[in-house]
C-alpha cells in the first residue's frame, strides 16, 4: 500500500494510527519501537500536508505519549513534550471548534506544570494556559464530562501545592469536587472521574486531620467513590493508590489516641502493596514510602522497632530518586527516611526543630 500512494498523507496517518493501536495494546511485544515508528509515519504525512488536521491531532498525541515514555525512564522529555505543543496549537489553528483538542492541548501544559513544580519551578503560567484550554473545551461541549474532570484536576494540583505549603487547600478542594460532580453528571459511571472524586476528599480528609479535627467523614465520602471506581475497574490504580491513602490518613488519626492503631497501620501497608502490584509508576511508590515514614514515626514514638517500615520506605523512594533525581519532594521523602532510620533525635533537639519551622 505504501509503494502504491508514498505521496498520499493518509497513508501514512492510517499506518502511524496503526502503529499507536498496536503500542498502546496490553502486553504489546514492542510498545517503544511501535510509538517510534508511530511517530515515523505522522512526521512523514505532516512533511506532505502541514496543514492536516488529522496529522497535527494523531502527531501530537504520538509525541506527548513518547515524551511520557522518556519521563517513566527518567529521560529528558523537553523535544517531544514541546513537539507535542506545537502540533496541538497547529490543529488548533487549523480548527478551533474540536473540544478534544482543546482538552488535549490542556493536559499536556498541565503536565508540563506538574513537571515544572517537581522541581521547585514557578507554575503560574503553565496552570493559567492550561485552565484556558479546558475553559474553552467545556464551552464547546458543555455536555461532555471531560473537560469538567480536568478543570477538577486542575483545582486538585492547585490544592496539593497549598498543602505541600501548610495553606488551606479547602476552597480549591471544594471547586474540584463540584467539577467532578458535573463530570459524572454526564458520564457516572466512569472510574477515572470517580478515583478523582476520591482524590479530592481524600486531601481534604489529609488537611483536616492536620488542624487537629476528625476526618472520618471526609474518609467516609472519598472511600465510598474509591470503592465504586474500583467496582467499575479492579484494574486502576488510582483508585487502589487512594484507598490506601485514606488508610493511612485513618491510622495516623487513631494514632492520636482514638483507638488501636497497630491495625490500621498494618492494613494500610498493605493496601500500599495491592496497590503497588497494579500499578507501580514512580507516585504510587512515593505515596507508599512516604507512608511509611509516618508509620515509622508512630512506632519510634511508641518505642517500638521501626526498621522493618523504614527499610521498605527507603526502598520504594530510592528507585524513585534514581529515575527522577531532581524531584524536590521525593528527595525529602527520602532525607526524613534516613533520619529516622539513625534513630530518634533527643527530645530537646525535636523542640529546637520544631521552633525553627519547616
Amino acid at each position: 500500500a505504501l509503494r502504491l500512494s508514498e505521496q498520499e498523507p493518509y497513508t501514512w496517518i492510517n499506518l502511524g494510527v496503526a502503529y499507536r493501536k498496536r503500542a498502546d495494546a496490553a502486553n504489546a511485544p514492542d510498545a517503544a519501537g511501535d510509538l517510534r515508528k508511530a511517530n515515523s509515519a505522522l512526521n512523514r504525512a505532516l512533511s506532505l500536508n502541514p496543514d492536516n488536521f488529522s496529522a497535527c491531532f494523531n502527531g501530537a498525541e504520538v509525541a506527548e505519549q513518547l515524551a511520557r515514555a522518556h519521563h517513566v525512564r527518567g529521560e529528558d522529555v523537553s523535544v517531544d513534550l514541546e513537539r507535542a505543543l506545537a502540533l496541538y496549537r497547529q490543529g488548533l489553528a487549523l480548527n478551533a471548534k474540536q473540544p478534544a483538542l482543546h482538552n488535549a492541548l490542556g493536559s499536556a501544559l498541565f503536565w508540563q506544570a506538574e513537571l515544572r513544580a517537581e522541581e521547585g519551578g514557578d507554575t503560574d503560567a503553565l496552570l493559567a494556559q492550561a485552565k484556558a484550554s479546558f475553559e474553552q473545551a467545556r464551552t464547546l461541549a458543555p455536555t461532555q464530562g471531560f473537560a469538567f474532570n480536568n478543570l477538577g484536576e486542575w483545582e486538585v494540583f492547585r490544592a496539593e501545592l497549598q498543602l505541600a505549603k501548610g495553606q488551606d487547600p479547602s476552597a480549591a478542594l471544594r471547586a474540584a469536587v463540584e467539577h467532578y460532580a458535573q463530570a459524572l453528571q454526564w458520564l457516572p459511571d466512569d472510574a477515572d472521574f470517580l478515583a478523582n472524586l476520591g482524590k479530592a476528599w481524600v486531601h481534604q480528609a489529609t488537611w483536616t486531620l492536620s488542624r487537629g479535627k476528625d476526618p472520618g467523614q471526609d474518609l467516609s465520602r472519598a472511600e465510598a467513590a474509591l470503592n465504586r471506581a474500583r467496582q467499575l475497574n479492579p484494574r486502576l490504580g488510582n483508585a487502589w493508590r487512594y484507598l490506601a491513602e485514606a488508610g493511612s490518613v485513618r491510622a495516623r488519626w487513631m494514632a492520636r489516641g482514638h483507638g488501636a492503631a497497630a491495625g490500621d497501620f498494618t492494613r494500610a501497608a498493605q493496601a500500599f502493596e495491592e496497590a503497588l502490584q497494579r500499578d507501580s509508576r514512580l507516585e504510587y511508590r512515593l505515596a507508599a514510602a512516604d507512608f511509611h515514614g509516618a508509620w515509622a514515626r508512630w512506632r519510634q514514638g511508641e518505642g517500638e522497632d521501626a526498621t522493618a517500615g523504614v527499610t521498605r520506605g527507603l526502598e520504594l523512594v530510592e528507585a524513585v530518586v534514581a529515575a527522577r533525581p531532581r524531584w524536590a519532594r521525593a528527595r525529602a521523602v527520602r532525607e526524613e527516611l534516613l533520619r529516622l532510620r539513625a534513630g530518634p533525635r533527643a527530645p530537646v533537639l525535636e523542640r529546637a526543630a520544631e521552633a525553627q519551622g519547616p
